[in-house]
């Protein structure tokens, strides 16, 4: 049984305190055996960045669909970890579902949408980040930063709007 192994076997474990301590080996290791245990860390203890930076690390294709699924979770700080987690795995399967986050009714979540599209680089996202962009006034001000590094990221020309009074 390999390191690895052992880790899985011990987060099975019926003792609380072991299951917890095999938790926090597995958060900083990149073997992708521990996707399912990461998405069941996520799914249960929520969106905490160690987490979503595990899964990051990890890098496995096959977060991609559950991460997409976790889009539309109730609690925001899911919604912003999965869009975290899919900037981050750059796959076009996410470009449409990060868009449509863009609307989400939690500010961090469009926030971390812009940014997951803007890691993304996929060109399919610069016309709809352009309108949200030209949209956001009175706006989160991390949102329309964010929208602004996603467009520079994607290399779209716009006209940068000066904060006003309408800005929170």
């Amino acid at each position: 049984m390999d390191k690895i192994e052992k880790l899985i076997a011990s987060y099975h474990s019926a003792r609380p305190a072991v299951k917890a301590k095999a938790l926090e080996l597995i958060l900083r290791e990149t073997d992708r055996r521990l996707t399912p245990i990461l998405l069941n860390a996520f799914r249960e203890v929520g969106g905490h960045k160690v987490i979503v930076l595990a899964m990051i690390r990890v890098a496995d294709p096959d977060l991609i669909p559950p991460m997409i699924a976790f889009l539309a979770h109730p609690e925001p700080w899911r919604r912003a970890g999965a869009c975290d987690v899919l900037g981050a795995l750059r796959d076009p399967a996410a470009t449409v579902p990060l868009l449509q986050r863009l609307k989400d009714p939690h500010p961090w979540t469009q926030a971390a949408a812009a940014r997951a599209l803007a890691h993304s680089k996929d060109p399919r996202s610069a016309e709809p980040l352009l309108e949200r962009y030209l949209a956001s006034r009175g706006e989160d001000l991390n949102v329309k930063w964010a929208l602004e590094d996603a467009l520079e990221a994607l290399g779209v020309e716009y006209q940068r709007r000066l904060i006003t009074d309408d800005d929170p």
